[in-house]
């Protein structure tokens, strides 16, 4: 049985630090059965299993890169500017969840377990930021609110149902964990 499909594709870099050896970025090139086409700078291209792929992660000694910004300006705006074209609220959300991640990493980094540093985080990062997120929260409502209003002029049948925002909670300790774990 194989391991779970990686997420690459083809414009991929993997960064692979062997032990004892230097570092080498490899580039994807495309999906082959059960693995990858990757290749190693101007060198022949190899097949990388999944499995294989996913026994590198296992070790940490692999890093995914969605694609190489340096050799690639085109790449590199598209990346600076991807955050800004999402709208505000999901936005607000990268940017709460990245304060988790943040406090994780520091607690991690003083010498504590990822399973203490996950729960700290939970508990301590809604306690700092929750009056301002409400505030911030009340205020996006309101906005949107506002926006509704100037839009009562149009039929109803133009009109879309808005979305219900989520709730301000402290996240659970497994949730923080989630949101560290896929910034890699």
């Amino acid at each position: 049985m194989s391991a779970a499909q990686i997420e690459l594709h083809p414009g991929a870099h993997v960064h692979v630090q062997r032990e004892g050896g230097r570092p080498e970025l490899w580039k994807v090139l495309k999906r082959k059965r059960k693995g990858w086409l990757v290749q190693l700078g101007d060198q022949d291209a190899v097949t990388w299993s999944d499995d294989h792929i996913h026994d590198l992660r296992l070790d940490h000694a692999v890093e995914l890169y969605a694609a190489d910004p340096e050799a690639d300006e085109h790449v590199a705006y598209c990346l600076s500017k991807a955050f800004e074209a999402f709208p505000e609220d999901l936005k607000t959300i990268a940017l709460r969840r990245a304060e988790y991640v943040r406090e994780v990493d520091d607690w991690h980094g003083a010498g504590e377990t990822l399973e203490e540093s996950y729960v700290w985080a939970a508990l301590h990062v809604f306690a700092a930021f929750e009056r301002e997120w409400r505030e911030e929260d009340v205020a996006y409502a309101a906005a949107l609110a506002e926006r509704r209003r100037q839009r009562q002029r149009k039929a109803a049948t133009e009109l879309k149902r808005p979305k219900k925002g989520q709730p301000l909670v402290v996240p659970k300790p497994r949730t923080v964990e989630l949101w560290y774990r896929s910034r890699a």
